[in-house]
């Protein structure tokens, strides 16, 4: 039987914190979209979004990450999007491509959207850089390093000028993952339960206290982050955090005009802190034009 020699000890815990089978994202308030589509058409203007994280800096040459690209508009009361995503961690990568239709709900003192997102993703190992005890095991050669896979996401977000409330289900499907010759019903992508909200306080014209949460559940996990962010003059921010993984971040972030930007550092309350320099987050956004009077901040 094959065998890989390669960070034992941190690919455990990986598997253990991804549990979820989702990114780790601390900017989840200012790119809601990777976490429920039901987003896409909240800004009735164009806007595309871009996500990049970085896991587990120093500890290896090449550092597990995510990047995700997203586009999202509106057209009366329909929200289409197209997103991209890519996620590796060590030999193995997962990325995928996928649409969005989203329906938007004005009531009277607030509004509701529901989503669905279809999507192909591709799970992928390579063993290039492999270690082994047999290179003549038969599993070697009959390995498929790549596998297709059809897969959709439903979100449904209430909210109003003041807060937001959302649930979503990733991965409505589970789509089987095994590579070569293994069939098993046991390796797949897990459906995955995603509570998310936020509540504005506005304490005068230039300063706001914005706290969030989010909260995902699968059959093997349950994953939390609480958050708090502070607005100055609707431009500047600054906010604070904490993950059920024993991590405390800092984010930061710029709102000028049409473009966004913020960025997040998270540091292990944990043993990890002497073996990695945390995760680096960055968040690039723009409004194509302003179309709306809508706000997400």
């Amino acid at each position: 039987m094959k065998k890989a020699i390669f960070f034992t000890t941190l690919l455990l815990l990986f598997v253990f914190t991804k549990a979820q089978q989702q990114p780790i994202i601390s900017n989840y308030q200012s790119n809601p979209y990777i976490i429920n589509k039901a987003y896409t058409g909240y800004v009735k203007s164009p806007e595309l979004g871009l996500t990049a994280k970085t896991y587990f800096l120093g500890f290896a040459n090449k550092n597990p990450g995510f990047q995700s690209l997203n586009f999202a508009t509106r057209k009366e009361y329909y929200g289409m999007g197209l997103f991209f995503f890519n996620d590796y961690f060590g030999n193995t990568r997962y990325t995928g491509v996928g649409l969005t239709y989203a329906y938007h709900i004005d009531m009277e003192s607030n509004s509701i959207a529901f989503a669905l997102s279809p999507k192909f993703s591709q799970y992928g190992l390579n063993e290039s850089n492999y270690i082994y005890f047999d290179d003549n095991d038969e599993a070697i050669s009959n390995a498929n390093e790549h596998k297709m896979n059809f897969d959709a996401d439903f979100g449904i977000l209430l909210y109003a000028d003041n807060y937001e409330a959302g649930f979503s289900v990733n991965n409505l499907l589970e789509p089987n993952i095994s590579l070569g010759d293994n069939n098993s019903r046991l390796n797949k992508i897990l459906r995955t339960y995603n509570f998310s909200g936020k509540y504005k306080y506005i304490l005068n014209d230039d300063f706001i206290i914005q706290p969030g949460f989010f909260l995902a559940y699968n059959t093997f996990n349950l994953y939390y982050d609480l958050n708090l962010k502070a607005k100055i003059k609707d431009l500047v921010w600054v906010g604070t955090g904490y993950k059920q993984i024993k991590a405390l971040n800092i984010m930061f972030g710029l709102d000028y005009k049409n473009y966004s930007f913020a960025y997040s550092y998270d540091h292990y309350l944990s043993h990890l802190s002497g073996f990695s320099l945390g995760m680096h987050e960055i968040f690039l956004g723009i409004r194509i034009n302003n179309l709306g009077s809508t706000s997400k901040y």
